[in-house]
């Protein structure tokens, strides 16, 4: 991995104590911090301390070890009697800090408990998200109100391990601002599997994390070692252009992009998706350049021969297969201004090159088989190496990015590849590799800009899919995530997502990334469907759609009704519903999204019902500042009666409106 810091990055700063990213910094104290800054402001309540029964370790020494534009390292040295720990902060210039704390007791220490307390301020935190193999049913929540305990860690659902105590990754914070704190494994803890590893509680002015180390009485007589990760966010922010981006589709006013999913488009040997096409192939590929996509899709001679080079072997209808992929690639390639290749990050194949040398060290379980799994293997350096070499030929061939699949968390039971550890039954408890999988997106995005593969800002064309799983260390080095891959049929999209999901894991705002969502409708009533879906994404401002089946055309006039205003340029301000917009509405259960013209006294209001039942909704305009209003629902052309800057009209429950509001 070559020493290179990708937009919009730039080198870290240290002063003194305080090491600065580009929109986090920390000031280092006892170990951990008495200040995390998050865009300006400080986000702690109080210091972060490691309390051992009670007692506060204490600083007496500090070093700064290595200060390079991409990296700093300092150690501090804590003590308490008969306990010496030293703490190794190692940051990376997105500002992620990987903390090393390594305990030497000096004597037999006997503990009831030990935590690590991140108190942050109340007016900071009012969503948590955490994670720890249960995609989809991951908690993202918006916080209760009121004082105690609000969440700990055996409130979270069960996944395939079962009942898990222990969670690997946990974000506190708002919209924009936060920390997240991150393990791997749970060795060296002692932990009652009946007891909390985690709680967050609030009191009085500060929202705390507690993670215990030593939750049941526990005895510390050697030496050893943890590791774990904190970020705070937000970590870079949303390029200016974002909402110009269009998937598959030339909108008005877009920048439109395609991701080749199913790799058969770019000439994947589709049982196995390899990251390289059949046979080494790469003359699909080849047609997909810049250079050539225009016109591709006039060819057609050239699949065939490639079909019946590489896939002659399969059948009429896996061939048909392959050739309706290839050629919806090259239809896409009449107007799209990047074309992005899907690769699997957790996949591997017993046909690939590599697999029969590295298949043990892949392969998550401690069980292997000569087999296929889309979702089980571990991105360890090897995988690291040959996915980002393989990747950097797909782009050199003409593609200009890359989409990684199944960017979530993972427990891997191999006890040489990272830390699982023998629990005293005998079995094997796994890790998460989450530093591992955050290499393998680093290092694939540093390719990309090494290869100029790279957004209108220069940032790096990189997609992570990540439904649920909006794990910051990955997303800080992404340029877009894709998001809302579960309860795809015919349930009404406000009883599918709740805003706690959307605000924790789908915006966008905490890890600057591009939002993108994934719809999938079917049953009889695909119009209502296509409308309960506007209902929610377009007041939540969410643009940027991967159609996966089943939304109507009312999609797309609505969306582009709103970029021939202007959407997504300078000359209009976009207030989405979670952001305060300056519309009002007095006592219903809707949502507003506010895109104000810049240049003349018009605004286009999107409205969303939250609710099943008919609504007359009352909304109040006075913010938009116009002294008198009128107002015109454009799917039908009509105006509606507006009283001064008051506007009152039915709404049908869990359906939208898009008005258009003049000053007169």
């Amino acid at each position: 991995l070559d020493n290179v810091i990708i937009p919009p990055f730039r080198p870290l700063q240290l002063e003194q104590r305080r090491i600065s990213a580009l929109l986090t910094a920390y000031n280092v104290s006892n170990g951990f911090w008495d200040a995390i800054y998050a865009d300006g402001e400080n986000i702690l309540g109080a210091p972060i301390k490691l309390h051992i029964d009670g007692a506060s370790l204490q600083e007496t020494s500090f070093a700064v070890n290595q200060m390079t534009p991409h990296n700093v390292q300092c150690t501090s040295v804590l003590a308490l009697p008969g306990l010496k720990v030293e703490s190794h902060q190692d940051y990376d210039y997105d500002g992620m800090c990987k903390v090393t704390l390594r305990f030497r007791p000096e004597k037999r220490l006997d503990l009831q408990k030990v935590w690590l307390e991140i108190p942050l301020r109340n007016e900071v935190v009012s969503l948590m998200h955490s994670v720890g193999n249960v995609m989809k049913k991951n908690p993202a929540m918006i916080l209760p109100e009121g004082e105690g305990r609000l969440w700990h860690s055996l409130m979270a659902p069960e996944g395939r391990l079962g009942k898990i105590n222990y969670r690997p990754y946990i974000w506190l914070g708002g919209i924009y601002r936060g920390l997240s704190w991150f393990a791997q494994s749970d060795q060296h803890l002692n932990l009652d599997e009946d007891s909390p590893a985690m709680e967050i509680h609030r009191e009085k002015d500060r929202l705390i994390l507690r993670i215990f180390l030593v939750n049941t009485p526990a005895s510390w007589e050697n030496p050893f070692e943890l590791v774990m990760g904190f970020q705070a966010t937000p970590v870079k922010p949303q390029p200016e252009y974002w909402r110009r981006m269009s998937s598959r589709r030339q909108a008005p006013n877009s920048i439109p992009f395609a991701t080749l999913a199913g790799p058969a488009i770019w000439g994947n040997a589709f049982q196995n998706t390899a990251p390289y096409p059949a046979g080494h192939d790469y003359s699909m590929i080849q047609q997909l350049a810049r250079d050539k996509r225009r016109n591709a899709w006039q060819n057609q001679q050239d699949i065939n021969e490639f079909v019946q080079k590489h896939f002659a072997e399969v059948g009429e209808e896996r061939q048909n297969f392959v050739r309706r992929h290839i050629e919806r690639g090259r239809n896409w390639g009449k107007f799209c201004d990047y074309l992005v290749p899907y690769l699997n990050a957790r996949t591997l194949h017993k046909d690939w090159d590599a697999y029969p040398v590295y298949q043990d060290e892949w392969w998550c379980s401690d069980y292997r088989a000569n087999s296929y799994d889309e979702y089980n293997n571990t991105p360890v350096q090897s995988y690291q190496d040959m996915m980002v070499f393989y990747a950097r030929e797909l782009v050199r061939q003409g593609l200009d990015g890359i989409y990684y699949d199944n960017i979530r968390d993972w427990p891997v039971s191999d006890t040489s590849t990272g830390p699982a550890w023998r629990k005293p039954d005998g079995t094997i408890q796994p890790y998460f590799d989450i530093f591992d999988m955050r290499a393998l997106i680093k290092r694939t995005a540093v390719m990309l800009y090494q290869e100029k593969k790279t957004l209108p800002d220069g940032r790096p064309f990189l997609i992570a899919h990540m439904t649920n799983t909006n794990l910051v260390p990955y997303m800080s080095f992404s340029s877009m995530t894709l998001d809302l891959e579960a309860f795809y049929g015919s349930t009404d999209f406000q009883e599918r997502f709740n805003d706690g999901w959307l605000l924790n894991t789908t915006i966008g705002t905490q890890t600057g990334n591009i939002p993108q969502i994934l719809i999938q409708n079917s049953g009889t009533h695909i119009e209502w469907l296509t409308r309960t879906f506007l209902a929610v994404t377009m007041p939540y401002d969410l643009p940027v759609v991967m159609n996966a089946g089943g939304i109507t055309n009312i999609f797309h006039s609505s969306w582009d009704r709103l970029r021939n205003f202007g959407y997504g340029t300078a000359d209009v301000e976009s207030i989405p519903c979670w952001n305060n917009p300056p519309v009002k509405a007095a006592g219903n259960d809707v949502r507003i999204a506010v895109h104000r013209h810049r240049k003349r006294p018009e605004t286009i209001l999107c409205i969303g019902s939250k609710t099943k039942a008919e609504q007359n909704v009352e909304l109040v305009l006075a913010g938009l500042n116009y002294q008198a209003c009128q107002v015109t629902n454009l799917e039908n052309g009509k105006e509606l009666p507006c009283n001064g800057n008051s506007l009152q009209f039915s709404l049908p429950g869990y359906d939208f409106r898009l008005l258009l509001v003049q000053e007169k």
